[in-house]
């Protein structure tokens, strides 16, 4: 697969009104709150390790500005089972 076509099927995907919408705010505050919280919950419970804490909690949280991540689509017959 091309770069072409690597980015055409990524816009693609994107278009899909049945799994992604655009939205006119960054929400990685809200959603680093809720992370948080919900964290600091499971540490004060015990259920984690304050370095556990410390791995899953970030300082700087980083959005994905005009960078698309995704991952490549493998053809099934390049696929193992094991």
């Amino acid at each position: 697969m091309n770069v072409n076509d690597y980015l055409s099927e990524g816009y693609r995907q994107l278009a899909d009104r049945n799994f992604y919408r655009p939205i006119d705010v960054d929400l990685t505050e809200d959603h680093t709150n809720i992370v948080f919280n919900t964290v600091e919950k499971l540490l004060d419970k015990g259920e984690i390790s304050s370095k556990m804490f410390e791995y899953l909690t970030h300082t700087k949280p980083r959005a994905f500005g005009p960078e698309l991540f995704r991952m490549a689509r493998l053809p099934k017959e390049n696929l193992i089972f094991c």
